[in-house]
C-alpha cells in the first residue's frame, strides 16, 4: 500500500517553507516532481520502462480542467538519446503555474512498471509527445484537446498487462483545511516515515539529525511539491496579449495625435483582455494594466520627440484620422 507523506516545515533545509495558505485569486500554484527514484534501477531498464504520470485537476475559466503530465525514457528517445540505466526524473514541472480559483486542487500520482515491448513503447511515445506539446502552452484551456489525446493513447498503455502501478495517490487539496504549499513523498506505507525524512537542495534525505543525514536510496519514492507564487513571470507573452500589443505599439510610434488616439482606442481592448483573462489574477492583471499604459505613453512621447528634431511635419493622414474618429465613437 502507498502512503503520501507531508515533509515536516522544520525538516525543509533551505527550501520555501512558512508560506501562507492559498488565497483564491490571490496566488498562482505550481505542482513539481522533484524526483522519481527507483532503488532497483538498473534491474528495471533491463526488462521495464518506468512511466510517471500525474493529473492535476482545478477550476480554470469557470470551470473544471484537468492538467496531465507524463514522464518515461521515451522522453530521452523522442529527443535522441538513449535512456540510461539509473536515470532521474528531477525538478520538472507537472502543471504550468496556474492561477488558483478557490475549490480544490486534486492531484493523482502513478509511478508505473511497464514490461518493454513494442507496442507499448509506441502508445507511449504517442502519449508522451501529446501532454509534451501540451505542456508547452503557457496558458492551461488551448492543450486540453491535444491532452485528451495523449491520455487516450495512455489509457491504451494502462490496459495493457505488463503495465503495472506501482506507488499511487490521489489528493484533494481542500480550502476548508487552509491548504498551503508543501513537499510531499510517495512511498510504501512501510518504507519512509515523516520523522525521518527531510529535503535539503531539492532532493529527500532521511535522517534524525539534519547534521548527519543521507540520501534517500532504499525504497521506491516520488518527491513532488505544491509551490505557491504571487506573479507570473512571462505574463506578457501569453499570445493575446503579444498579438493585441503589436498594433497599441506601431500606432503610439507615429507621433500624431490621431494614431494616438487610435493606440489608445486599442489599448482599451488589450486591457479589457488583460483584466479578464483567465490566467491571471486580479492583482497581477492590474499591474500589467498599468505598465502597458505607461508603456503606451513612452512610445509617443519619443515619437514626438523624434518628430520635433525631423523634418516638416506632414499633413494630418484622411484615413488615419478617420480611423482614429471611428474608433472613439
Amino acid at each position: 500500500m502507498a502512503t503520501w507523506l507531508r515533509v515536516p516545515d522544520d525538516h525543509l533545509i533551505g527550501a520555501a517553507a512558512n508560506a501562507e495558505p492559498f488565497v483564491p485569486d490571490g496566488h498562482y500554484f505550481v505542482l513539481r516532481v522533484h524526483q522519481a527514484y527507483l532503488a532497483a534501477a538498473r534491474q528495471w531498464f533491463a526488462r521495464y520502462d518506468p512511466m510517471l504520470f500525474a493529473l492535476t485537476e482545478f477550476t480554470y475559466d469557470g470551470g473544471r480542467t484537468r492538467e496531465p503530465f507524463l514522464v518515461s525514457p521515451g522522453t530521452f528517445r523522442q529527443a535522441g538519446h538513449s535512456a540510461p540505466a539509473g536515470m532521474s526524473f528531477t525538478d520538472v514541472r507537472a502543471t504550468g503555474l496556474r492561477p488558483y480559483r478557490g475549490n480544490t486542487v486534486n492531484v493523482t500520482v502513478i509511478l508505473y512498471r511497464n514490461k518493454v515491448s513494442d507496442a507499448a513503447r509506441t502508445l507511449l511515445d504517442i502519449a508522451e509527445r501529446c501532454l509534451a506539446a501540451a505542456g508547452l502552452s503557457a496558458t492551461a484551456s488551448p492543450y486540453t484537446a491535444v491532452a485528451e489525446t495523449g491520455l487516450d493513447a495512455l489509457e491504451s498503455i494502462l490496459g495493457l498487462d505488463d503495465t503495472v502501478p506501482l506507488l499511487g495517490i490521489w489528493q484533494c487539496f481542500d480550502p476548508l483545511d487552509d491548504f498551503g504549499p508543501g513537499w510531499f513523498v510517495l512511498c510504501e506505507s512501510s518504507a519512509l516515515s515523516a520523522d525521518q525524512v527531510w529535503v535539503r537542495g531539492n532532493r529527500l534525505w532521511l535522517g534524525a539529525d539534519p547534521a548527519q543525514l543521507t540520501p534517500a536510496s532504499g525504497a521506491d519514492f516520488v518527491l513532488c511539491s505544491l509551490g505557491q507564487a504571487l506573479a507570473l513571470s512571462d505574463a506578457q507573452q501569453l499570445p493575446d496579449f503579444r498579438r493585441m500589443w503589436a498594433p497599441v505599439q506601431r500606432f503610439a510610434s507615429m507621433g500624431n495625435a490621431d494614431s494616438l488616439k487610435v493606440a489608445k482606442a486599442l489599448m482599451t481592448a488589450l486591457k479589457l483582455a488583460v483584466l479578464e483573462s483567465p490566467d491571471l489574477i486580479p492583482g497581477q492583471a492590474d499591474e500589467l494594466v498599468k505598465k502597458y499604459a505607461l508603456a503606451l505613453q513612452g512610445i509617443h512621447d519619443r515619437a514626438l520627440e523624434t518628430t520635433m528634431l525631423g523634418p516638416r511635419k506632414r499633413p494630418p493622414d484622411p484615413m488615419l484620422r478617420s480611423l482614429a474618429e471611428t474608433l472613439a465613437d
